[in-house]
């Protein structure tokens, strides 16, 4: 074989070589799975000099610190605990009202045990335009009065009021007015409810009043819900018909913006 033959051959040879091993390589390339093994690979790999974003989500601690938003929404418009031997911010109409003492803490008695059928002992705080917010108070009843009831009468106008009302076996949240004789109305079945006050026991309670809509909460544990939008604003006050004897403590309203 002559030298210029030979070397066709090999030639011919490198060029088939080159061919195949370009073959292989774009197979390999095309492969499914070297794809994503590549894709992977970008993917963990960061370029020196670029700094990596932040994954979506926040991952630290929250701040404690951060009051949550309904906090936010609050002021704080009234508190009094007595603990100045006053009422302040009270008035009082009928009845028999003093700052006393259960045990060494100082609270506010409340007596309508001469008050006569038909009357109510009153004591009248906060603010005179109260509209959406949360008022909070303690009670302790002492003596319940004879089918009679303990109230806090909120939004309250000389014409009509929205009440709790607080009886020996019973809970109701309702509507009054004069032309009714002040005869209390629940907003529903539901605003009446039978719950179990004990003489001589602390209660914590809490009414949300947000626009139309009302909760009631004794001891944290919400009792019912309503919705009534007959009143707008009004003032504040605990009301105790004949026979009462009651304390109260920690009273504070919050106005809701």
């Amino acid at each position: 074989m002559s030298k210029e033959t030979k070397g066709k051959k090999d030639n011919a040879m490198t060029i088939a070589i080159i061919g195949l091993v370009g073959t292989l390589v774009a197979a390999a390339l095309g492969s499914p799975v070297l794809v994503e093994l590549i894709k992977n690979r970008q993917a963990t790999e960061t370029p020196p000099g670029v700094e990596t974003e932040a994954p979506a989500g926040n991952t630290e601690a929250p701040n404690i610190d951060t009051p949550p938003p309904s906090l936010t929404e609050q002021t704080l418009i009234f508190s009094e605990n007595f603990d100045t031997e006053k009422a302040s911010g009270f008035a009082f109409d009928g009845g028999q009202w003093q700052v006393g003492k259960d045990k060494s803490n100082k609270v506010l008695e409340g007596d309508s045990t001469s008050v006569s059928l038909g009357e109510v002992a009153r004591a009248i705080f906060g603010p005179s335009d109260f509209g959406s917010g949360i008022i909070e108070f303690r009670i302790r009843i002492n003596q319940f009065g004879n089918e009679e009831t303990a109230n806090l009468s909120f939004r309250y106008t000389n014409q009509s009021e929205y009440s709790l009302a607080v009886m020996q076996d019973l809970a109701m949240l309702g509507y009054r007015d004069s032309h009714n004789d002040w005869y209390l109305e629940p907003f529903s079945d539901e605003t009446s409810r039978p719950f179990t006050f004990e003489e001589g026991v602390w209660y914590l309670v809490r009414i949300e009043a947000r626009g139309s809509q009302f909760s009631v909460f004794i001891d944290n544990n919400r009792l019912f819900s309503a919705n009534d939008s007959r009143l707008q604003k009004g003032g504040l006050e605990f009301a105790l018909n004949p026979g009462y004897q009651a304390m109260f403590d920690d009273v504070q309203v919050w106005e809701l913006k």
